[in-house]
């Protein structure tokens, strides 16, 4: 039977961008406070403890978790329960600031660029009041989280918006540890509206080709369906089959263990996720 060494907290909803294509959308009301979030990250510590996982991993999302403000305490909790940490940002809101904070104490940082054209983010929705996040600020912020021990990675999401671009300079100018290339995925009752923006194979494919790089990590939409555990923001377990949010069952109320077992995870597409090279993917 196979364990999961990673759980994924979706602590929030709230984004300062609305990138059309994130199906990061649950639709709850009153989303968990400090106290309840540590009530989760204690199941799941008991979870990785009877599982015998010695390596375990909570990766921080959104939404926009920097939008939430215990999320600094919340990341010493997990700390203490010698838990790794790793967070998924837009980056808009970081500073070196933050990352001197998170030294020692954050495993893994990953940021989410789909473009480096202004137009384009606006486009695609990456962006709070027409304001984009700057090259430079990237590319310094990403160096500074290196200096201070943090392993970094990138997600690209093509779309049709992005599709005939060229982001690679980017790759080479920051010594990512993961880049991680995806295609665009449409999911019920989430971005149906950018439907429109889906891109077939052979287009995700033939990005791939103008990309040119071999140390990429690269997941076709449909290797997404049922390939990651995530916990709502309201602390229901879901699962992501057949391009549909499905509340499992809350991690209040029943075993993780149990819920694991019933959101019928995806073994392969999980494996192919998480246990590539000698880093674990998050």
């Amino acid at each position: 039977m196979n364990t999961y060494h990673v759980i994924n907290l979706h602590l929030t909803e709230a984004c300062n961008y609305n990138c059309v294509h994130c199906f990061a959308k649950f639709n709850v009301s009153n989303e968990l406070g400090i106290s309840e979030w540590k009530d989760v990250v204690d199941r799941i510590k008991l979870y990785f403890d009877e599982q015998h996982i010695v390596y375990g991993r909570i990766n921080l999302a959104g939404g926009e978790p920097l939008l939430v403000t215990y999320i600094d305490e919340l990341i010493e909790y997990i700390n203490s329960l010698n838990i790794k940490v790793s967070i998924i940002t837009n980056a808009s809101r970081l500073t070196r600031q933050i990352l001197d904070n998170w030294t020692g104490k954050v495993e893994m940082l990953g940021i989410s660029i789909d473009s480096l054209n202004d137009d384009t983010n606006i486009a695609i929705g990456r962006h709070f009041r027409n304001q984009t996040l700057k090259y430079d600020a990237v590319i310094d912020l990403m160096n500074y989280a290196k200096q201070k021990g943090m392993l970094i990675k990138v997600n690209t999401v093509v779309s049709k918006l992005n599709l005939k671009e060229d982001i690679k300079h980017l790759y080479e100018d920051v010594a990512f540890d993961r880049i991680k290339v995806l295609q665009m995925r449409i999911n019920q009752n989430c971005n149906e509206s950018a439907k429109h923006l889906s891109i077939t194979n052979c287009e995700f494919k033939e990005y791939l080709q103008r990309l040119n790089m071999n140390n990429i990590i690269i997941e076709h939409e449909n290797e997404i369906d049922s390939a990651y555990i995530f916990i709502d923001p309201k602390g229901n377990l879901v699962s992501n089959t057949d391009h549909l949010h499905q509340k499992v069952g809350s991690i209040f109320d029943e075993n993780l263990s149990e819920l694991i077992f019933n959101a019928h995870i995806n073994n392969e597409n999980y494996n192919k996720r998480y246990l590539k090279g000698n880093i674990n993917e998050s």
